[in-house]
């Protein structure tokens, strides 16, 4: 379970559904942020930078997240640390996965190499 802002999420990325709705929203949040390298209006960065945030939240969970973990308004460092711990722990599931793929191809490498020695 994620808390973020004192929301519990249920945020899993071993499962395919979760993990590929995961990689389009953070593709999306990639692209906003692109565009938003050469905007020179602070207020416009912050409000463009919610949005895409509080989108992520609402695709990857359900409509309404991103509101309930970010907050009616718009606060450019509630929206950021909402954001990187979301990441946070999408990079903590994915070095657990790394680490279970590793420990598999391990255990099974030695006994293919046995196999064929006979």
């Amino acid at each position: 379970m994620l808390n973020i802002n004192g929301v519990d999420l249920e945020f899993d990325m071993f499962d395919t559904e979760t993990a590929k709705v995961y990689e389009s929203a953070i593709a999306e949040m990639n692209g906003v942020v692109e565009e938003l390298r050469e905007e020179s209006s602070m207020s416009v960065v912050f409000e463009k930078s919610c949005a895409a945030t509080k989108k992520v939240f609402d695709v990857i969970f359900d409509a309404g997240t991103g509101i309930e973990v970010c907050g009616e308004r718009d606060n450019f460092k509630t929206c950021q640390e909402a954001f990187c711990l979301l990441v946070d722990e999408a990079i903590k599931q994915r070095a657990e996965l790394d680490e279970m793929q590793k420990a598999v191809a391990t255990k099974y490498q030695g006994n293919r190499a046995q196999r064929r020695a006979k």
